[in-house]
């Protein structure tokens, strides 16, 4: 038996795309797919990069209501609040 395709001796590929180009094409040209590109990935990495930096306790503590309020009172010279 013959093998149905064979190397050809000058390098040349069928410029046809692979089947998983295709279906990969094919994807991207769902607004499903594309809206979640445009909107949703970058959505979920500024939501990641935000909780990575508010997981340290150093800044929770500094970002709190009451540091808020210490830090105007200072300001102002006013303990009225």
């Amino acid at each position: 038996m013959r093998a149905l395709k064979t190397a050809r001796p000058d390098g040349w590929q069928d410029p046809a795309p692979s089947r998983l180009s295709y279906r990969l094409n094919r994807l991207w040209l769902t607004p499903l797919v594309r809206r979640f590109t445009r909107v949703g990935l970058p959505a979920m990495v500024l939501a990641l990069s935000v909780g990575l930096y508010l997981q340290d306790a150093g800044r929770q503590v500094t970002l709190s209501p009451a540091s808020f309020r210490s830090s105007a009172r200072s300001r102002t010279g006013r303990n009225s609040w």
